[in-house]
């Protein structure tokens, strides 16, 4: 599978920016996406929507397709991905 191309350059997104972005990309649930980005399940939606409003991304599905075109996520978690959402 390509990685899709994207329209503007990657944002300059923080350690801890990333480590959400990888755990969103991983995870479907939010306790786990907390979890996976050391974060008190209470801040993860606060930390998510600043993630979105930095990238310019309308949701998490259109997070994860920019960050995978700007390179910001292995190709490994684009398969797995691709088959977690076929599992939902």
């Amino acid at each position: 599978m390509a990685s899709p191309t994207a329209d503007r350059p990657a944002p300059k997104l923080s350690p801890e920016q990333l480590l959400l972005l990888r755990a969103v990309a991983e995870h479907s649930d939010t306790r786990d996406i907390a979890v996976a980005a050391k974060l008190a399940p209470a801040d993860q939606r606060a930390a998510l929507d600043e993630l979105l409003a930095d990238t310019g991304a309308q949701d998490t599905t259109e997070l994860v397709v920019l960050a995978h075109s700007w390179q910001l996520l292995p190709a490994e978690q684009a398969a797995h991905a691709t088959r977690s959402g076929a599992t939902q």
